[in-house]
């Protein structure tokens, strides 16, 4: 029998250990036997909004993060498109009718296997619109009807129109609180001027209580001197007779 023979058994012992040590290894740092988590690079669309702006409806589409994409026209019913691609949506997708003068519904859909969000403007008629992107915003501004011309004042106006619409609904905020403010306080002071009334109630109540007692002492105060008049009168009734017999 050769020597490989005799240690054949402790050999397949050190192959085999040395194969699980490499396993652990590569599962522990990721390498050759482990897989490592991806990391989600998607965009992540957080909220999207509508507003009336000068001559149009501005569009607003919030991200997690700057992303890129694509504008264009549908038809059947007329649409502007605006597609989001490597993106998934952090709300439910949903269509809203608008009360713009042109975008009438506003759609926003997720394509799953393609990664791709797309916000829809269906409009009345085929008019221009402008796009701004601000880091992890996009703007879409859409006109009323064709011929109106999208410049950088009508961007600024737009979006004067948008922030003044954020003031307002600020101001509203802030008012609706000072309302709900003074309410509490005019409640809290009809509630102590409940307290003040029936103390004021209680109060009258042991007055007149107080009054009745004085009139009742009074009352036998008077009978009382009442009663000594007449015992003094007897007695000097008395004192006469008893003075007339020893006369």
């Amino acid at each position: 029998m050769s020597v490989m023979n005799r240690n054949k058994p402790a050999f397949k012992k050190a192959a085999a250990l040395a194969l699980c040590l490499l396993v652990l290894a590569g599962c522990k740092t990721g390498g050759f036997f482990g897989k490592s988590a991806k990391k989600d690079l998607s965009v992540h669309i957080k909220r999207v909004s509508y507003s009336k702006a000068e001559n149009g409806t501005l569009v607003k589409i919030y991200g997690s993060k700057p992303f890129h994409h694509t504008a264009y026209k549908l038809a059947d019913p007329l649409r502007l498109a605006v597609e989001i691609s490597d993106a998934v949506l952090d709300f439910e997708t949903s269509t809203a009718p608008i009360n713009g003068a042109n975008v009438t519904h506003l759609t926003v859909v997720r394509f799953h296997k393609a990664k791709t969000v797309r916000v829809e403007m269906q409009l009345e008629v085929d008019a221009p619109y402008k796009i701004v992107k601000k880091d992890r915003l996009l703007e879409v501004f859409v006109a009323d009807k064709p011929g109106v011309v999208f410049g950088e004042k009508a961007s600024e106006s737009a979006a004067t129109v948008s922030a003044t619409q954020d003031e307002t609904a600020e101001r509203n905020s802030a008012a609706v609180k000072e309302n709900l403010r003074l309410r509490r306080e005019l409640l809290d002071a009809k509630k102590r001027a409940l307290d003040l009334e029936e103390r004021n109630h209680e109060l009258r109540e042991q007055l007149n209580s107080t009054r009745q007692d004085e009139d009742e002492t009074r009352n036998l105060t008077n009978s009382l001197q009442r009663r000594i008049l007449e015992f003094e009168k007897k007695l000097s009734e008395i004192e006469s007779k008893i003075s007339n017999q020893e006369q």
